[in-house]
């Protein structure tokens, strides 16, 4: 237990840029702030559009998992200049 906690303090101190808020510590969840800019958000829901797929708990669909979510692996999403 507690591995994971020197890679959070390091968030907490050495990325002020995104003003780093621990939400909470047991377990880690962090908040950054102006991680990407409206201009990158927009330009990844862009291309992401029709790409979105439901997400996996390991390799099969929960009903308790209701997230979707989208890979950049192809072409107009991973050579977006943004």
């Amino acid at each position: 237990q507690g591995k994971l906690n020197p890679l959070f303090e390091r968030v907490m101190r050495d990325f002020e840029q995104y003003s780093p808020v621990a939400i909470s510590k047991d377990p880690w969840l962090v908040q950054l702030h102006d991680f990407i800019s409206d201009e990158e958000a927009a330009a990844f829901l862009k291309r992401c559009d029709s790409h979105f797929e439901r997400s996996l708990a390991g390799d099969q669909l929960n009903p308790v998992r209701t997230s979707f979510q989208c890979w950049c692996n192809f072409a107009d999403c991973f050579t977006d200049p943004l």
